[in-house]
């Protein structure tokens, strides 16, 4: 997890890239604390709501995001069980991570979150990139392939409003649901912090949905 000691958001780091008006997340507009800023998938219906609080250049939420987003997607998501709502939230290298979020707001929003999934999964290339100077061209490369122009591009990532508006994701996190470090998972307004597994997802989500939540081995094997 990354902790909010690491969290930098620096207003200039969008122009810092392209060198080389949207409302704040609040309390919430709807009943399950989505915003109109908000960026989410899954029936607006859905019993349980998820918010989940991370950035593109945090680690471990890039495992979360390849390795257990597409089940839970799958399972819960697509099948109407879930909101999953997304919360951007810069961390280290700040400038990396705000370009990706800008960048990920400039496609439509229906390519939001192929954007984000592409951005996880190049995330070391991203950082190789940026080692030496190219950070840039990946990312008009990501955004090129999501129907972006350059000029877009370079409007996007000096977008102030946007800037701002992702500076104060973090401030109402910690102000609402105590985030501390990414990623952060809100579920139903109880908070739940770091990478969590399928099967952690299975034992909080499947209460709530009134289904019967998997045994552990230990159960398991006092009923065999």
């Amino acid at each position: 997890m990354t902790n909010r000691r690491e969290f930098i958001l620096l207003a200039g780091a969008g122009a810092a890239l392209a060198a080389c008006g949207d409302r704040a997340n609040g309390a919430g507009d709807r009943p399950n604390g989505e915003v109109a800023s908000d960026r989410a998938i899954g029936s607006p219906g859905a019993p349980v709501t998820i918010i989940e609080y991370a950035s593109v250049m945090c680690p471990h939420c890039q495992t979360f995001h390849v390795n257990t987003w597409p089940d839970v997607k799958a399972k819960y998501v697509e099948t109407g069980k879930v909101r999953f709502i997304f919360r951007e939230l810069p961390t280290q290298p700040a400038d990396l991570a705000m370009a990706g979020f800008l960048l990920a707001r400039c496609a439509p929003e229906d390519k939001y979150f192929d954007v984000l999934d592409v951005l996880f999964r190049q995330r070391g290339q991203i950082l190789q990139a940026a080692a030496t100077g190219n950070a840039r061209e990946v990312y008009l490369r990501i955004a090129r392939s999501a129907n972006v122009t350059e000029a877009q591009f370079d409007a996007c990532m000096r977008d102030d409003e946007e800037i701002k508006r992702i500076q104060k994701v973090g401030e109402d996190g910690d102000r609402l649901y105590n985030v501390s470090v990414t990623p952060t998972f809100v579920i139903n307004g109880k908070t739940y912090e770091g990478a969590m597994a399928i099967d952690d997802f299975d034992r909080i989500l499947q209460p709530l949905l009134g289904e019967d939540a998997p045994a552990d081995d230990a159960d398991a094997a006092d009923e065999s």
